[in-house]
């Protein structure tokens, strides 16, 4: 029992850790089709869904378990001459839970790490500080001065962004914190 207990943590941290924001579900769907070909027919719908058809024992009962792959992340909507970058949601968001996350972005020429933030409260007018953070205030830094350094990275309008966290057990408990639990979850 330990050890399929040890096995779905592997495959739960291995779904929760990947890439796969709304429209860009590729890697997880492979882990996934890899985890469940050598029990189950798989098929993909034109839509890039993947479908596992598991036939058991028995005739009935027939059970249908219904799972989504993604998770929400954010794209890049634009390029500041500051090398900031402005983004919009890929599902639903509390922006200021946003705030100060790290990122991984993915271009055409790779993974980076970048942080979210937004115009500090000292820099604000009394108008501005008394609104909350929108998705439309946010801005993803990367580390670049400018929009041509940007452009170097490979970086470009639409590329995807998820949070970079890693999945563990919660202090030692059998409890586990991580990101895109909801649904990978349920895809273990």
């Amino acid at each position: 029992m330990k050890e399929a207990h040890e096995q779905n943590y592997q495959l739960l941290k291995r779904l929760t850790e990947s890439f796969g924001p709304t429209g860009f579900e590729k890697e997880v769907r492979n882990i996934f089709a890899t985890a469940v070909a050598a029990r189950t027919e798989i098929t993909y719908d034109n839509l890039g869904s993947i479908l596992a058809l598991h036939q058991g024992q028995m005739a009935t009962p027939r059970i249908l378990v219904a799972a989504h792959l993604d998770e929400v992340g954010l794209m890049v909507r634009g390029i500041l001459p500051n090398g900031y970058l402005k983004v919009v949601a890929l599902g639903g968001w509390w922006p200021p839970a946003l705030l100060a996350q790290r990122m991984i972005l993915r271009s055409r020429q790779g993974d980076y790490l970048g942080v979210l933030g937004a115009k500090p409260p000292h820099s604000m007018s009394a108008t501005e500080s008394k609104q909350g953070v929108t998705i439309s205030d946010l801005c993803l830094d990367v580390g670049a001065t400018n929009e041509t350094e940007v452009a170097a990275l490979g970086i470009a309008i639409g590329d995807p962004l998820v949070p970079a966290v890693t999945t563990e057990f919660f202090n030692g408990s059998q409890k586990v914190v991580g990101k895109a639990l909801d649904d990978r979850a349920g895809c273990t």
